[in-house]
């Protein structure tokens, strides 16, 4: 597929595929490797190994920064002894989903959560754009319509602050509309209802969407601890690129806007 002409399109997959892409560096242990490892330490502002191994030094660091900044050290609040209930000892490694026996499963589900808001933005963006370059719809038959190429300006307008508030030109009924279409519940119906738009794809059903948010919701907000495997996410990337693929098909169909 061609996407030199989809700026929207393509920025939506390429977001997707730099999250891929560092998943499977983190898995295969290639993100800070050999000498490198010694130069990212001193960008993070960590001390010099002095004999220490790198996990360790690693662990040290952030637990000295802890007590520096909380007065107390992370073993010491959190150690069995101080459990008000045996039943809580574990509860919170357990809903974090996280712990150092469960590295890869941390770093799938992080990697989901943000492979989510790669979609969530693509989505955003398309209604930007449908809201700048077919507020009305199309007006007239469509096979009298012209075929229009997404404006890249509407993906890279920067708001103005006023009043703490963001400010949109591109249109300006973006600048009231973003928080309501921030919700995905409340995005799916702008979609159909005012453009047309399914934003499930074929083979997939509202539900699905409704169970990755759901997941992606107790992660990000720690209510509970979500066990997945690497065969899953790869089920989510492959649902959120053909939602991508999706609605913009339908934007060309029925819209004649390229994405």
């Amino acid at each position: 597929m061609n996407l030199t002409d989809k700026p929207l399109l393509y920025l939506g997959l390429r977001q997707t595929e730099s999250i891929r892409e560092a998943l499977n560096a983190s898995l295969v242990g290639e993100v800070i490797d050999g000498q490198q490892f010694a130069r990212w330490l001193k960008k993070q502002g960590a001390p010099p190994l002095e004999g220490r191994s790198e996990i360790a030094l690693i662990r040290w660091t952030m637990e000295c920064e802890f007590e520096r900044q909380v007065g107390e050290h992370p073993d010491f609040l959190v150690k069995g002894s101080h459990a008000p209930d045996e039943r809580l000892l574990h509860m919170g490694a357990e809903r974090s989903g996280a712990g150092g026996e469960n590295a890869a499963n941390f770093i799938i589900t992080s990697a989901f959560v943000r492979l989510l808001g790669a979609g969530e933005q693509f989505e955003l963006d398309v209604l930007k754009a449908l809201f700048y370059h077919r507020p009305s719809g199309l007006l007239g038959p469509p096979n009298e319509q012209l075929r229009t190429n997404v404006d890249i300006e509407v993906l890279l307008e920067e708001p103005v602050i006023e009043q703490e508030k963001q400010i949109f030109q591109k249109p300006v009924l973006w600048t009231w509309l973003k928080k309501h279409a921030e919700n995905y519940v409340e995005r799916d119906q702008i979609f159909k209802r005012v453009f047309d738009i399914d934003p499930i794809p074929d083979g997939f059903q509202s539900k699905t969407k409704k169970q990755w948010y759901e997941k992606r919701n107790s992660i990000a907000h720690g209510r509970r601890g979500v066990q997945m495997t690497l065969i899953e996410y790869c089920e989510a990337d492959a649902f959120v690129a053909k939602s991508m693929l999706h609605i913009a098909k339908q934007c060309d169909e029925k819209l004649k806007l390229i994405l």
